[in-house]
């Protein structure tokens, strides 16, 4: 027996004895690697594939690192320890006297993998707007702002501004910002009559509880780790596009910069569609850009980021 005879003896033993169907059609071999309910990807590597231009690229490249280190470190030497058990004396001889050429085969044709879709794990998400005031530092939502001397007047980029417009109720919220300003005796705040309309009254309250002069409309959902990466890599490549949140998602103003923000209670009245191109951040609560993230402010239990994300549209640019 030469070494050609026990390589097809070694294909034989796995496709025939050990792993039935486990062949390629290109005659290969690939091995999936087991995975239990602890095998997540950690906040660190979430961390760094939401960091690349390509996330759902990076996620690849790291998933076949991982099974590059498995392969060389378990995999090859478990696989063959399985084969060998099946060999004879004389076949294991013939290992011995060809280990170079044999060693060579198996990096050419067998291969392990993670399955990909195991790692497909919830996230609490983190969606910052800009609605055209990040060139002014986020500081147009200053109308009941002790800090910003609640001018009753949101500004024309103000996310809240934005937000209002897009529930129907911009003139409404507006009024009430401008007699909630209004009804400040000497600069101090004062028992305000209720508004009527759940909306305008969470808006009101958001703005009269805001802690700081820099902060922008936040949104908290929880969603699959693809659904982030896809979203991510729509937003690096400026694609034109929306995503839509459901009404029940928790939402209001947030300060990642110095810590801070507001009661995070606004009730939207319905869904939510937000243009790819407001998406000023999107990324895992706890993979800080700027200072703070939502939990570390808040404390909040995960329950606050619900599984409210229903659509995402994304239109790809044409090929010049």
């Amino acid at each position: 027996m030469n070494a050609e005879e026990l390589i097809e003896r070694i294909k034989q033993v796995i496709r025939e004895e050990m792993y039935p169907d486990i062949e390629d059609d290109d005659g290969t071999f690939s091995f999936e690697i087991y995975c239990d309910y602890r095998d997540q990807l950690s906040d660190s590597s979430i961390g760094e594939i939401t960091a690349a231009e390509d996330p759902e690229e990076a996620l690849d490249d790291m998933l076949n690192e991982w099974a590059s280190d498995y392969t060389m470190d378990f995999g090859r030497c478990d696989l063959e320890s399985q084969i060998r058990k099946a060999l004879s004396d004389e076949e294991l001889a013939v290992w011995n006297e060809h280990e170079n050429e044999i060693d060579d085969w198996f990096f050419e044709n067998v291969f392990f993998y993670y399955p990909k879709d195991h790692f497909n794990q919830k996230v609490c998400v983190n969606i910052l707007l800009d609605t055209g005031d990040a060139s002014t530092d986020f500081v147009e939502n200053n109308a009941l702002n002790y800090w910003g001397g609640y001018s009753g007047e949101l500004g024309k980029t103000s996310s809240i501004r934005w937000l209002a417009k897009q529930q129907g109720k911009l003139q409404k919220v507006l009024k009430a910002v401008r007699e909630t300003a209004n009804g400040y005796p000497d600069g101090e705040y004062a028992e305000r009559k209720k508004e009527p309309d759940a909306f305008v009254e969470s808006v009101v309250q958001e703005l009269e509880n805001m802690t700081n002069a820099m902060s922008t409309l936040t949104f908290l959902v929880e969603m699959p780790l693809f659904d982030l990466l896809t979203i991510k890599k729509a937003v690096n490549k400026r694609s034109e596009g929306s995503i839509t949140l459901g009404k029940d998602t928790m939402c209001g103003l947030f300060n990642q910069w110095n810590g801070g923000g507001s009661v995070l209670e606004i009730e939207l009245c319905k869904d939510v569609k937000i243009p790819l191109d407001l998406i000023w951040d999107i990324r895992a609560d706890g993979q800080i850009k700027y200072g703070y993230d939502v939990c570390s402010v808040y404390a909040m239990c995960r329950s606050a980021w619900r599984d409210t994300l229903k659509d995402i549209t994304i239109k790809e640019a044409a090929a010049a």
